[in-house]
């Protein structure tokens, strides 16, 4: 993923892409499901990671980026997400079946927090460059383990939200924004197991408290 220190418009067009390409993720995997299913999620990310998009839970414990440039990647993100799921759900009915059985058994509560602390970890794992590359097996694995551990991803959790959506404009919108605090909440989350992950296993040379706040390090 690309690290622009302030907002730009590109920002935000490659932030839309990475919703889109989680959410075709999520899809997928509802498609085939099973094991093949995961694997095939994890397609959605290593996308993102090889053409530069922004992910949210990709950049969130990133210090070179400003709080409010990560607050638009992620309001981006969630709009991708909302716009591709309303397009494939519009024409794969097996597909929104899935999302709406899948959505049935979710409930929202400190466990789903929980989770999502997690997520944010295997996110850190799965996103971290290594010599400015990404590395495909960390996507894989990183995806894998969340996925099967039941941990809770912010975006892939709007994407089904919103294939799980009813049809039609005003009941889509309903749908998923009444749920938009519960996938904030999830955000912030993921945000915290990524800092967590990288205060344990990161670079700290250099950290200053004030470069959370800044989106400047040292």
């Amino acid at each position: 993923m690309s690290n622009p220190s302030s907002l730009r418009p590109a920002s935000a067009r490659r932030a839309i892409a990475a919703g889109m390409l989680i959410t075709m993720g999520c899809a997928v995997r509802l498609a085939v499901g099973g094991l093949p299913g995961v694997f095939l999620f994890a397609a959605g990310l290593y996308f993102v990671m090889m053409n530069g998009a922004q992910l949210f839970t990709g950049v969130a414990a990133e210090f070179n980026m400003t709080p409010v440039t990560k607050c638009v990647i992620l309001l981006c993100n969630l709009l991708g997400s909302f716009l591709t799921a309303a397009a494939i759900a519009s024409f794969s009915p097996a597909v929104r079946e899935a999302a709406s059985q899948l959505m049935a058994g979710t409930h929202f509560g400190l466990s789903t927090c929980v989770s999502a602390v997690f997520c944010g970890i295997c996110m850190w794992l799965a996103t971290r460059r290594v010599g400015g590359a990404p590395q495909p097996l960390s996507i894989v694995f990183g995806v894998t383990v969340f996925i099967l551990s039941g941990y809770t991803h912010s975006i892939a959790l709007a994407g089904y939200v919103g294939l799980a959506a009813p049809d039609g404009f005003a009941a889509f919108w309903g749908y998923t924004l009444s749920r938009l605090p519960w996938l904030l909440l999830c955000a912030l989350c993921n945000m915290a197991g990524s800092y967590l992950a990288f205060f344990l296993l990161g670079d700290l040379d250099g950290l200053r408290l004030s470069d959370l706040l800044t989106g400047k390090r040292g």
